[in-house]
């Protein structure tokens, strides 16, 4: 386990060198959060985020525009006011960094950390169910391009994939016991605050728990997430006047993923390289869109981020029922973002050697998916969230970066494709009677 983790952070380190001349992107915003929330002003964002540099890009510059237009970062979130549209769990992590010396080198390196605890879990998780395979995973956890960059970056997707894995590896190194059921429980709330997504392994690993100890622990793992949660959901109601569970982005990110593709912004605030997948299907439905009063960002003023959050997704879902085919076509996009080898923005030798990884890893993914479906517990468990996660971000908003969440799943699964779902000695034993 020790040569796992030490392999997994020399990974990460040379991620972490080549990642540091990268531009910061939307980590830019969560630095500014997690900045108030160290200030004593909570989890709010500055107006300085709606400003343009002298040398801000003119496709962010036009953006910064429009934002500045309905008063609210993303077009949802007034500047200064408490917010919910981020998930709390990584700003607060941030924020004990961000005024240190070289904090923000402080936090890439406490990513590393995390990156590399989350491949050792994955590992010590694999010897757990199949000591057969846990090398494979640990090969796959290690070295896997996405986790390790995600890693060095300042995005949610590392702290996401760890809190996903660590209820597992709960259950899976001591599922027979209440203490375990709590604290995979709270692990699941943990990991919902990290990334909403993560509500799916509530059931899940509540149905893993029911074969383990019975109705008792289902019920004890469900008092347990609920207590992580219950301050995130005290806190919006003090703050926002409203007991909200879910962050308020989901219907900005619908709008974007859907209606803008449409939509006559898409003209200017579409990067060149993800043209090529919306291009066709704007060719050839440009002349068939129906509602097209509902593809322009709507022109908010003094409306609350929670209403502003709705407007947004009944504009999507009065979209997606007037224009099913056009909805269909920009889901099967999303599939093939979820499933790529590679990442759209790489260049050439980057998409071949992201090509070389990825392509068998996915194909031992869904031999180990399929074969985790006759084997109830946790690697079924496991193979349903993952089924779960691409399909709800099919629906809704998807690219090849929302993938680092379930990596360490995927090398979980490839691995039991390769080595079968009984532990080893069972599997030998059998086979010699």
């Amino acid at each position: 386990m020790w040569a796992v983790l030490a392999a997994a952070m020399l990974v990460r380190c040379l991620a972490l060198v080549a990642a540091s001349r990268a531009p910061l992107g939307e980590g830019v915003i969560l630095l500014d959060a997690a900045g108030n929330i160290a200030a004593g002003r909570g989890l709010s964002l500055s107006d300085t985020l709606l400003s343009a540099k002298a040398d801000t890009p003119p496709i962010l510059r036009r953006t910064l525009a429009q934002w500045s237009e309905v008063g609210g970062v993303w077009g949802v979130v007034p500047p200064g006011k408490p917010t919910a549209f981020l998930p709390p769990l990584y700003p607060l992590f941030l924020s004990v960094f961000v005024r240190l010396p070289a904090g923000l080198w402080v936090a890439r390196c406490a990513g590393v950390l995390i990156g590399s605890a989350t491949a050792t879990l994955a590992y010590a998780t694999a010897r757990r169910w199949s000591p057969a395979s846990s090398l494979v995973v640990a090969v796959l956890a290690v070295f896997d391009p996405l986790a390790a960059f995600q890693s060095a970056e300042i995005s949610t997707h590392c702290l996401a994939a760890f809190t996903a894995l660590l209820p597992v590896w709960i259950l899976s190194r001591a599922g027979g016991s209440l203490r375990a059921a709590l604290l995979a429980g709270v692990g699941c709330g943990i990991a919902f605050l990290a990334r909403p997504t993560a509500w799916l392994l509530v059931p899940l690993l509540g149905c893993a728990a029911w074969k383990q100890g019975g109705t008792r622990h289902v019920i004890v793992l469900t008092a347990g997430a609920i207590l992580a949660v219950s301050p995130w959901v005290a806190r919006n109601t003090a703050s926002l006047g409203r007991p909200l569970l879910f962050t308020t982005n989901g219907g900005r990110n619908l709008w974007e993923f859907n209606n803008q593709k449409m939509g006559p912004e898409y003209l200017w605030s579409e990067p060149a390289p993800s043209r090529v997948l919306y291009d066709p299907i704007r060719r050839r439905h440009e002349s068939s869109v129906r509602r097209a009063d509902l593809l322009p960002f709507p022109s908010f003023t003094t409306e609350p981020e929670w209403i502003r959050d709705r407007l947004l997704t009944a504009r999507f879902m009065g979209f997606a029922q007037a224009n099913p085919l056009i909805y269909a076509d920009l889901v099967g996009v999303r599939i093939t973002q979820m499933l790529s080898p590679w990442p759209l923005h790489a260049p050439t030798p980057v998409r071949l050697a992201s090509a070389l990884f990825y392509i068998p890893l996915l194909v031992l993914a869904c031999i180990g998916a399929w074969r985790a479906a006759s084997f109830p517990g946790l690697p079924q468990a496991i193979a349903i969230f993952v089924m779960l996660f691409l399909g709800l971000h099919a629906l809704t908003a998807a690219g090849f970066v929302y993938r680092g969440m379930i990596a360490p799943f995927l090398a979980l699964l490839a691995g039991q494709a390769l080595a079968g779902l009984a532990p080893w000695p069972v599997a030998r034993a059998t086979t010699t009677s």
